[in-house]
């Protein structure tokens, strides 16, 4: 019987193992030096969404109040010095109020037993500003800075609702029941149930200054089976 000799390795097959250990001895030691631990390494792998001027500053406060930062599941409370960044969740107590002022200069106010988050806050001097935040529960008003100013995009999301409008709007909206109030400028209303996890399209609505909608069952099933005329004059 015939012997076949084994096929001769590189130099480089031999020096691969010694130069990985020697890489992850090298890792080692300077995590060691810089006392980088695992969570800083996390930062820098996947950082906090958060960039240059795009945050929100607290104006008013009044009661008790918190804030669960980006990242971290334990209620803080909240402070004048707070400054909101996206991931950012905001809760008022029974006495509860905040007032944020966000970088294009609108105003939104949280009332008492309210929970908001931060959703999206790009500035962009080409494109616009593009705000977004989500109404969890209770009640807020938005108020734009300028009537005069159109740019920018600001978009709130409650459980059945996608309302879009531009800096100069002024609204309020609540979520018991779900409501809609516009004030001033002009807002587009995406209605839509949340199912499995997403959201499935009802209806679109505009609604001007002086108009309200209120997405009660009865509404709801009439935007279901197509009718649009369901809003109403704004209440005094």
């Amino acid at each position: 019987m015939s012997s076949h000799p084994y096929p001769k390795k590189s130099l480089a097959s031999y020096l691969l193992p010694f130069v990985l250990i020697i890489l992850l001895i090298g890792t080692g030691w300077y995590i060691i030096q810089n006392q980088i631990n695992l969570l800083d390494i996390k930062r820098i792998i996947q950082p906090p969404p958060v960039a240059k001027d795009e945050k929100a500053q607290i104006a008013y406060l009044e009661g008790e109040n918190e804030v669960k930062p980006w990242g971290k599941e334990v209620w803080e409370p909240l402070t004048k010095e707070s400054v909101l960044q996206v991931g950012d969740t905001l809760k008022t107590g029974p006495t509860g109020l905040i007032v944020l002022r966000f970088f294009e200069e609108s105003e939104l106010r949280l009332d008492k037993k309210s929970e908001l988050k931060m959703i999206r806050l790009d500035k962009n001097e080409v494109s616009g500003d593009h705000l977004a935040v989500e109404l969890i529960s209770g009640q807020l008003w938005r108020r734009g800075k300028d009537s005069n100013t159109t740019e920018a995009d600001f978009i709130i999301t409650t459980q059945q609702q996608i309302v879009q409008m531009n800096k100069a709007a002024v609204i309020n909206m609540s979520t018991s029941p779900e409501a809609l109030q516009v004030i001033g400028g002009k807002v587009t209303s995406n209605i839509a149930e949340k199912m499995n996890g997403s959201r499935k399209p009802i209806s679109q609505l505009i609604l001007n200054g002086g108009e309200q909608l209120v997405l009660d069952t009865l509404v709801i099933d009439q935007l279901k089976s197509g009718e649009k005329n369901v809003i109403t004059p704004l209440d005094q």
